[in-house]
This record gives structure tokens, C-alpha cells and sequence, in this order.
């Protein structure tokens, strides 16, 4: 009954009809088409579509799953130097298993890994006999072929597979288990640590939070104290900020370290910030009453044989921080004043954000060092953005004589190798102070 219902399937485009049509209305109606096309017509139609710039890969896909049907090396032959060479050799193993693997092995061993790939995908234990035959096969594509295959019944053995393969990369199968069966993933996660290159933990993680966040919490209690623990609570904090942001709150509040407080405030206020400011802003007190060094803490790792090395600063402080900069800056350098780093912290984003405001409020703050460190920061960023002769002025006007004369010489060092001739000529003419003018003709001018 199928068949028959089949071939009473008509398709009423034309070649020139399909050739008019962009991608996202083609396969559809090439499919229905194909049915009917002789390798002659299907020869015509990708002589056309291979010259378009860009190609759709489900509509290849499809053109040489029918062609190679009629005329596989017919389809073979057309695909070359389009690069879509190894997709005839796909489609016409999954057609002809047997004559694709015979022919790849006497013919073209290059395009082994696409013929294993349709092997794999389709019947993996024949994959496996095939590539311990021929291990010359085990190319990339074969290998993820192979494994894509036994994953549909044992995840485990296909990133086993991958694992003794050397393949890190293909994440797919990890997202999958991830979302199916998250205990038996994490188990196996935790009998292979990860390896360079490999973001199976990281994929896991996020495909948990992403469909199963409800298994954060019990997986992190069963988990003994490191990073793979750190990183399951963080991932059940940010889920837990969702749902219930006070008792988020609460839990932040009770943390039981400076730092760990401080990233969950962090993520506190950045999913505060948009709808509510002002509490974002207290989130912020409130971070800085848990860890007031939140700008400037380290964690320093130690190593068997006593090296060490140190960490990054601490998650998602400086992101909130730049959140609040954008909707009440001069709020924000006020909570952060006081704190160890944070004016320098704020000032750093509001510059970056809008120079123009930092320099206006810059200019009405008193005079003493905190100005003239943001003085300094202003004629650097007008350096980074080639205003020379404006950045020169926000040097000069530092009150403190050596951090201003070593600022003016920095400005003047990046101009003279920047521009040159630009930089002597506007020196020879500059109206200077004196002091300031004797020692930049004497570092610059001086044959």
C-alpha cells in the first residue's frame, strides 16, 4: 500500500521552477522531484545549484541520497572539486553498504572516514568489524559516525569509543545522555576526568542547567569537596536565583566563604540589575559587606613540590559591577569607593562605557591622588584612542609632579612611535608649560 501511495506522488515544478527557489522552500518540493528525476535530470539540477555561492547541506544531502540510488559514480564524479565530495560517498553507502566498502577500500581511501560515517550511523557493529579490518578507516568523521550510532542504545560505549579514539570534540552525545540520563552521564564524567581539549564536563553542566536543573542540588551533595563540586553548587545557584531569588539571597548571605559569598551575590545582582536597580545596588552593599577585598582577592593554588599558581578575580563581580556602571555610574563609584580596588575597578568600566561622563565627574572630585590616578586613566584612554594632544592635557593637569611628568612622557613616547612626524611638528609649536616643554625637546627633539 505504501508503495503504491508513492508513486502516485507527482511533482509539479519544472527544473527551471526548482532553480528559482532559495533553500528554505527547495527541499520540500526537490524531494517530491527527485521521485521521479532520471540521473540525467539530477545531473542538470546540481550542475546549476553547485554554482550558487552558498549551498545548503540538506539539499546536497539530499540530491545525492536519490542520485547515487540511479548512479553512484555518476554522483561521485559530479561532486568533485565542489567540496562536497565525500557526501556521494555517504549517501551511497547508506544505499549500497557492500559496494561503497568495497569501492572505497580499492579506490579512494581518502573518503573512507564518510563511507564509515554512514556505516556507523546506521549499523555500528558492522562499523566495528569493518574498522578492525581496516583501521586505516578510523578517520574523524568515520569515528563520530560509529559512535553516533551506538549511542542510540549505549551512550556509554560510544564515548568510551570516542574516548579511545582520541575524539574530543564531537559534544553531542554528551549533551544527549546529559539530558536522558544525567546520573549514569555524571557517573561516567567522574571515571574519565576531563583531558585537554575535552568540554564534556563543561557541556554536561550546561545541558543540566539548560533540562535538568532540579538534579544540580542532589548530584553536588554527592560529590566530594573540589572543582567539580564548586561548579555543580554554581550551576544550582544560578538556577536556584530563577526560582526563588530570596532564598537565593539567603544562601548567599550564609555562605561560608568571603569569595563564595561574593559570586553569589554577583549572580544575585546581575539578575536583579534590569528590573530593579535600587536592589541591585543593595546586593552590591551587601557584597561588599560579605568581601570587602572582592576586587582585588586571589585564590592561590598549591602544587606537590611546592609550586603554586594563582586565580582569576572573582566570578561575575567585575560583569555586575559594569551592569550597574551602565544604568547609575556614579552610584556605583560611590558604593565602591572605600573598597580595596574599587575606584580604580569603576572608573576602568565607566571610561570604556562613556569617557565624556567619567571626565566630567573626574573633574568635579577633589584634588589628591584618587584624582589624579583617574587623571592618569583618562590620558591613557585618549592614547588607546589617539588623541594625543587631549591626553598631553590630562597629563599636565596631574598635580602630583612625577606621576604627571612620567604620564606626559608615556603619551609622548606612544605618539612619537604612532605618528612621528605628526608628534615632533606639534612639539616644536606646543604651548607648554616650561618644565614640561624642556624635557620633551631635549627626549624628542634632540638630533
Amino acid at each position: 500500500m505504501a508503495g503504491t501511495a508513492r508513486s502516485t506522488l507527482k511533482s509539479a515544478d519544472s527544473l527551471a521552477d526548482l532553480e528559482r527557489l532559495e533553500d528554505f522552500e527547495l527541499y520540500p518540493r526537490l524531494a517530491l522531484w527527485l521521485l521521479d528525476a532520471g540521473e540525467g535530470e539530477m545531473a542538470e539540477f546540481w550542475a546549476g545549484y553547485r554554482e550558487r555561492p552558498e549551498r545548503d547541506t540538506w539539499v546536497v544531502d539530499l540530491i545525492f541520497s536519490q542520485w547515487t540510488r540511479l548512479d553512484p559514480r555518476g554522483a561521485i564524479e559530479a561532486a568533485k572539486g565542489s567540496g562536497h565530495e565525500g557526501i556521494p560517498w555517504w549517501a551511497w553507502t547508506i544505499n549500497d553498504p557492500d559496494a561503497a566498502i568495497a569501492a572505497v577500500k580499492d579506490e579512494s581511501s581518502d573518503m573512507a572516514g564518510f563511507v564509515m560515517r554512514a556505516v556507523g550511523q546506521f549499523h555500528p557493529d558492522r562499523a566495528l568489524a569493518v574498522l578492525e579490518e581496516n583501521p586505516e578507516f578510523g578517520q574523524w568523521n568515520g569515528i563520530e559516525g560509529v559512535a553516533n550510532g551506538m549511542a542510540r542504545s549505549d551512550p556509554e560505549a560510544a564515548l568510551d569509543f570516542l574516548r579511545d579514539h582520541g575524539q574530543y570534540y564531537d559534544m553531542r552525545l554528551m549533551k544527549d545522555w546529559a539530558r536522558d540520563d544525567p546520573h549514569a552521564a555524571f557517573e561516567w564524567l567522574r571515571a574519565n576526568p576531563n583531558r585537554q581539549y575535552n568540554r564534556q564536563e563543561e557541556v554536561f553542566l550546561e545541558t543540566l542547567e539548560r533540562e535538568n536543573p532540579e538534579v544540580l542540588g542532589e548530584l553536588a551533595a554527592a560529590t566530594p569537596p573540589g572543582a567539580l563540586r564548586r561548579k555543580l553548587e554554581a550551576a544550582a545557584f544560578r538556577n536556584l536565583v530563577k526560582e526563588n531569588p530570596d532564598e537565593a539571597r539567603a544562601l548567599a548571605r550564609n555562605s561560608e566563604s568571603p569569595r563564595l559569598a561574593a559570586e553569589r551575590f554577583a549572580e544575585l545582582g546581575r539578575a536583579t540589575v534590569a528590573d530593579d536597580p535600587g536592589e541591585a545596588m543593595a546586593i552590591l552593599g551587601e557584597l561588599f559587606e560579605s568581601c570587602p577585598d572582592a576586587f582585588t582577592r586571589s585564590r592561590f593554588t598549591s602544587y606537590p613540590g611546592g609550586s603554586s599558581s594563582g586565580s582569576s578575580p572573582i566570578n561575575g563581580v567585575s560583569e555586575f559591577v559594569g551592569q550597574l556602571v551602565a544604568v547609575d555610574p556614579q552610584g556605583t563609584m560611590d558604593a565602591a569607593s572605600g573598597q580595596a580596588g574599587g575606584e580604580n575597578t569603576v572608573a576602568r568600566i565607566w571610561l570604556d562605557r562613556d569617557l565624556d561622563g567619567y571626565a566630567t565627574w573626574l573633574r568635579g572630585q577633589e584634588a589628591g591622588p584618587s584624582r589624579d590616578q583617574g587623571m592618569a586613566m583618562v590620558s591613557t584612554k585618549l592614547v588607546d584612542e589617539k588623541e594625543f594632544e587631549s591626553a598631553i592635557q590630562w597629563a599636565t593637569a596631574i598635580e602630583g609632579e612625577s606621576e604627571s611628568f612620567d604620564t606626559v612622557n608615556n603619551v609622548m613616547n606612544f605618539w612619537i612611535q604612532t605618528e612621528p612626524e605628526a608628534a615632533r611638528a606639534w612639539l616644536k609649536t606646543a604651548d607648554l608649560p616650561e618644565r614640561y616643554q624642556e624635557m620633551l625637546n631635549r627626549q624628542f627633539l634632540q638630533p
